[in-house]
């Protein structure tokens, strides 16, 4: 009614965005095989003051997550995985300004970047190098992760490695969780991504969510 009496243009509106996406029986790679039973996740943005404001993102504890992360081996044995989510440190930091102020080494990882690797090194852990490299941008996007902590729940796969947000797994390749780009006015969530290392090579994504919470992209 304020816009229809010419009282407020539209982008001087409250915004409410939700987007969501959800993945179900997941299998990937072969030798070992990646499996998730469900990867789901729900982004909520808002913006109190229409465009005057900051948009706000929050994430849905009871719909954002992992289920059932398993890697089995060629003989059959299974290796479960738990990731665990920062939840309570994104709703405390809810906007880019909040969060690149709080600059945590544990929400703005290491990520790998750098050459490629032989892809038919025989035993390989992965396709790239173990470079790692922090992406914290004043202006541009930021890269941060929404993950806590990642731990094999039993005994972890023979000649894994976990850092942070991204596990190496023996023949697998790199396997990325809980991805976050931050940028001024969006933010883009990738819940899982493959980089495999196996002769072939390969990439591959999933659950993979944006929102720019305002009237105009």
């Amino acid at each position: 009614m304020q816009v229809v009496r010419h009282r407020k243009y539209q982008e001087e509106l409250p915004t409410i965005t939700t987007v969501s996406g959800a993945l179900y029986g997941l299998a990937a790679s072969r030798n070992p095989v990646f499996t998730a039973a469900r990867i789901s996740v729900e982004m909520i943005t808002r913006t109190p003051d229409g465009g005057t404001d900051e948009p706000r993102f929050v994430l849905d504890p009871e719909k954002t997550g992992y289920e059932g992360l398993v890697v089995t081996d060629d003989a059959g044995k299974a290796y479960p995985l738990t990731v665990t989510l920062n939840q309570g440190f994104f709703k405390k930091y809810d906007t880019r300004s909040k969060l690149v102020a709080a600059v945590d080494d544990a929400v703005f990882p290491r990520t790998y970047v750098g050459k490629e690797t032989p892809r038919n090194q025989k035993g390989a852990k992965t396709f790239k190098q173990s470079r790692g490299t922090k992406i914290v941008s004043l202006r541009g996007p930021s890269y941060a992760t929404i993950v806590k902590k990642i731990e094999w729940a039993d005994e972890p796969y023979p000649g894994s490695e976990i850092s942070q947000n991204i596990v190496q797994i023996p023949n697998l390749g790199l396997v990325f969780f809980g991805e976050l780009l931050v940028a001024p006015t969006s933010r883009r969530l990738t819940m899982i991504r493959f980089e495999f290392g196996s002769y072939e090579g390969g990439y591959a994504d999933g659950v993979d969510v944006s929102s720019a919470g305002s009237w105009y992209p």
